[in-house]
């Protein structure tokens, strides 16, 4: 590049030899001779000469070698120039100046060429003209000229044409002064560009470097960042001169250290001592920086006592650099010593350094040493500067302590002391973070009222805590009063509208902005879009969110990770794992890569819908990417095969886990230790119980409820308790479920009184014992003696059990489907009526109950009935409960209304995966169909239990009709007495 650079220039010379000269007029030899007589003046004025004179004559009396005094002629120049004859040809002053330098007048030859520089000729003509003139005197004053031109180039600034100079005259011979004096220019300047073709060409034309060379060949290296070229530049020119400038040394420690060398910062540090050479106070200040920002703070000090060994006296620059260093280190109390050697030095303290020292302990958190330093400032008679006061205000609000940081806010407005934006922001900020919305508000406008424009950053803290807090009215409001302030409301804002209405599902009125923000000229960006989506998901339409997502993709604005992760968690947590799954897909083909977070949610959807194996797929697909699984990604599968009871295959994913190198934590542990208890291997969920604190992993509340349900439900009631009083003494206070857990193992395994033993202690200490009481009252009632089982339910409806728990719906779900079960229908319908008086809302389990009892005892009507207010009160039934109102009416032979439910039932399953009917189920309903209404509505239904997959496409009819039937009369067989 630089080659083809000087070519061009070259070839522009050249070219420039070729300018046409013309004839000498005839007067020139007549002016000549005129000018080599004393009184010329006067002669030429006499004669009818002057009146010839113009341009092409005075390049020919220049050129004519008539006149033998050079300074004559300049005379002669001068004069024509007062006498303001037509303006000078270029080679007029090349002709001029080649004569004065070959007769030694180099003065008077600069003087021309500065004259020839001010005309503006290019560069390129210039050095033409004096190359062409140079010829044609045969004179070698050409290099000399050169020189000249070299030197007024760069004294005027002219650093390009004295490049082209040195570039492209031929004529002269470089040295390294004269090529040093440039170079030097160029660095000033900036102008590395030509400081390297300049350069170049000396090394081309072998000039010989001498040690001011190469310092500034140093210096050049340096400022471009190449600092390991500057270290070979300087080993070489020590090798060659010794050494070289402690400027250029300190240029070197600099750079390194810029680069983070610092230890051959300091080799080279030492080296100049051993050459004699004492580092400046900069080079010093630049390593104890240096060693600062590597937290080196014990070589920081020692080079600051070097210093003063070599009479080189710290500043308050160098003593601000330790300073800070040491604050950063936590070192507070050296940063203190330091402070007043300084003051017992001699050496000012700057106000500002205690500005500093407050900031950085505000930073670190050391509050209670900042304020004493910043009440000590004040007791001296040091005024805190605002970055103190402010400093303080972040401090107290990082640490929460937002109510001290508002009263250094108002020690400030009594001193009249400006507060920036940022600061009453950060008071802003604190106050929605401890959650005073209105301490915030008031702040806000208190800055109004002082003169300081709240800015958009800090009307959106406020908007957003409040929509956060649900105050909707209040976010409106303050968005109205920031547009009247005349503040505009920008895409950040937009969104935190949205993002905050959309989680409230308030759909409507974040659409409402987003057309106000498209009218404002706002681009909506994938967090715009990724509320709506998410905000729709959440509320299960999922048409609109696919809209959205659509609207999206149309306009231009690409899903980014974070928004595509989460649109697949909504589908998940909703059950939708098809779609979770077609979303991962488009995310690939949107190519944006996911990462460990991605994968581990659509595999933690698929384990809670049941597709663990199809989890476990996507787990090799992101291994086969090259993208690393995570403690979150092994624990998904090894939940899910461990609630499969699949134990092998989960303690086969914990091993491979740990020998790739990911830690387990106790959550792992927990997951293994459940698995195995369910899948009844109990002594091996005691192995991992008992291993895990040896391991680093201490057992939790939730590994001791684990596995003391699963002694309870294997039998080991001694075991279960010894784990129990074991937990307490550890700290570990057992809750609901634990308490639970013990009354079900002691009536499952018939000790009904122990069970009844734990009420009657002191010590059950959780929250609510609603749990425990359930557990004990199902039992009861499903196996215990009737006297029992009636005193129980007398003491619920009394309230003498209270004091336990209140009974909640399980409770009274329980109840009523034992009397149900008993054929009680009166006090089941009754215990529904108190339910509703207790607030507790009836679900789909306590109507199934009911319409089971009354289909029970033939009471269909009434049972009609139940399922109207069932489906008047909110109830969605579920496929058992339309499985039971749909065999009630094909047994009174009400086909029509069979169907209605069935197709009812039908369209649920293909909205939501879920409400799925057995194949028992559909075995009855296509007997009952088959009996009612004949073998056509049999097989309508049939199809699309096929359809919606209830049953295998191969199944026939009059096996499941005969099967049904079959199943039926064993039933009734079993029931019989």
């Amino acid at each position: 590049m630089i080659g083809s650079t000087l070519f061009r220039r070259r070839c522009l010379l050249l070219r420039s030899f070729s300018v046409h000269i013309g004839k000498s007029p005839d007067a020139s030899a007549e002016i000549a001779g005129i000018l080599n007589k004393a009184n010329w003046r006067d002669a030429l004025e006499s004669s009818n000469l002057a009146a010839e004179i113009n341009p092409d004559v005075i390049l020919s009396v220049l050129r004519s070698k008539r006149v033998d005094d050079p300074a004559k002629l300049l005379s002669f120049f001068d004069w024509l120039e007062s006498q303001k004859v037509t303006e000078q040809k270029l080679d007029s002053f090349s002709f001029l100046a080649l004569g004065l330098c070959s007769f030694g007048s180099l003065g008077q030859a600069r003087g021309v060429v500065i004259r020839m520089i001010e005309r503006k000729w290019p560069v390129s003509e210039v050095c033409s003209s004096v190359a062409r003139c140079s010829r044609e005197l045969s004179d070698d004053g050409g290099g000399v000229v050169y020189g000249i031109l070299i030197d007024v180039y760069i004294e005027k600034g002219f650093l390009d044409e004295a490049s082209f100079v040195i570039s492209n005259a031929m004529d002269l011979v470089l040295d390294s002064s004269r090529c040093n004096h440039l170079l030097d220019a160029l660095l000033r300047s900036e102008r590395l560009d030509l400081f390297w073709d300049v350069y170049n060409e000396m090394a081309e034309r072998s000039v010989v470097f001498d040690v001011h060379t190469y310092e500034k060949l140093i210096v050049a290296h340096c400022r471009g960042g190449d600092v390991q070229l500057a270290t070979d530049v300087l080993l070489k020119a020590e090798e060659k001169f010794g050494m070289v400038s402690v400027t250029v040394y300190g240029l070197v420690i600099e750079a390194l250290c810029k680069k983070r060398d610092v230890d051959e910062a300091l080799e080279l540090k030492k080296k100049m001592i051993i050459k004699g050479l004492v580092p400046s106070k900069q080079s010093f200040n630049i390593l104890v920086d240096g060693m600062c920002k590597r937290k080196r703070l014990d070589d920081a000090k020692a080079l600051v006592v070097e210093m003063k060994s070599f009479g080189v006296f710290p500043d308050n620059i160098t003593c601000s650099i330790l300073i800070e260093g040491l604050l950063k280190g936590r070192d507070a109390d050296a940063a203190n010593g330091l402070v007043h050697e300084m003051v017992s030095l001699g050496v000012n303290v700057d106000p500002k350094m205690y500005d500093s020292f407050i900031c950085v302990m505000s930073k670190e958190g050391a509050m209670e040493k900042a304020k004493a330093l910043f009440d000590g400032m004040i007791a001296s008679g040091v005024a805190p500067g605002a970055r103190a006061f402010a400093s303080l205000v972040e401090g107290y609000v990082q640490e929460k302590n937002v109510l001290k940081g508002y009263e250094v806010l108002v020690e400030m407005k009594k001193r009249n002391i400006i507060i920036s934006p940022y600061t009453y922001g950060t008071a802003v900020k604190g106050m929605c973070s401890s959650g005073d919305l209105d301490g915030a508000y008031n702040i806000v406008k208190e800055m109004g009222a002082s003169g300081c424009r709240p800015n958009v950053v800090i009307y959106t803290t406020l908007i957003k805590t409040f929509l956060q807090k649900s105050r909707f009215g209040d976010a409106v409001r303050v968005l109205k009063e920031m547009k009247e302030q005349g503040i505009a409301p920008d895409t950040f804002c937009y969104n935190s509208l949205i993002i905050g209405l959309s989680k409230a599902k308030r759909m409507e009125e974040a659409r409402s902005y987003l057309v106000e923000m498209v009218e404002n000229r706002l681009k909506p960006d994938a967090f715009t879009y990724g509320a709506f989506i998410s905000g729709y998901i959440e509320a299960g339409e999922f048409a609109s969110a696919e809209k959205y997502l659509k609207e999206m993709l149309e306009s231009g604005v690409v899903p980014n990770k974070v928004l595509c992760t989460g649109l697949i968690s909504e589908y998940c947590k909703k059950g939708k794992v098809i779609e979770a799954c077609s979303a991962f897909r488009s995310m690939a083909e949107q190519g944006i890569p996911g990462d460990a977070k991605t994968y581990t949610v659509l595999m933690n959807g698929l384990v809670k819908n049941g597709k663990v194996n199809d989890a476990e797929e996507i787990f090799q697909e992101m291994r086969g990417k090259g993208i690393k699984p995570d403690v979150f990604s092994y624990g998904t599968l090894i939940d899910g095969f461990s609630k499969l009871g699949n134990m092998e295959t989960a303690s086969h994913i914990f091993d491979e886990m740990v020998q790739e190198g990911v830690p387990p934590n106790v959550i792992i542990y927990n997951m293994l230790l459940g698995g195995f208890c369910r899948s009844g291997e109990i002594e091996r969920a005691k192995e991992i119980f008992n291993g895990m604190s040896g391991k680093g992993f201490p057992p939790n509340a939730v590994t001791y409820c684990t596995i003391i349900d699963g002694c309870c439900k294997y039998g080991d009631l001694e075991e279960a308790f010894r784990l129990f009083d074991e937990m307490k003494l550890k700290g570990l206070a057992p809750d609901s479920f634990v308490y639970t857990t013990l009354v079900d193992g002691c009536c499952r395994w018939n000790d009904v009184e122990r069970a009844i033993a734990i009420f009657e202690t002191e010590e059950m200490g959780c929250g609510s014992s609603t749990g425990p009481f359930n557990a004990l009252i199902n039992w009861v009632l499903k196996f215990g003696k009737t006297e029992l089982k009636t005193k129980l339910i007398n003491m619920v409806m009394e309230g003498s059990l209270d004091r336990h728990g209140k009974p909640n719906d399980v409770t009274y779900n329980i109840m009523i489907d034992y009397l149900c079960r008993e054929g009680n229908l009166e006090a089941g319908k009754e215990l529904l009526q108190d339910m509703k008086k207790a607030n507790l809302m009836p679900s789909v389990v306590t109507y199934t109950s009911l319409l089971n009892g009354y289909e029970k005892m033939g009471r269909r009507s009434e049972m009609f009935a139940i399922f109207d207010e069932a489906i008047a009160s909110g109830v969605e039934p579920d496929s058992i409960m339309y499985s039971v109102i749909i065999t009630a009416f094909l047994k009174e032979g009400m086909t029509t209304k069979a169907l209605r439910f069935v197709d009812e039932l039908f369209a649920k399953n293909a909205a939501v995966d879920g409400c799925k009917l057995s194949i028992s189920t559909c075995r009855g309903l296509l007997s009952g169909f088959a009996k009612v209404g004949g073998m056509d509505a049999a097989e309508k239904v049939m199809e699309n239990m096929i359809r919606l997959k209830y049953i295998p496409d191969s199944s026939s009819l009059i096996e499941l009709i005969s099967e049904g039937i079959s199943s039926k009369e064993k039933m009734e067989a079993d029931a019989a007495p």
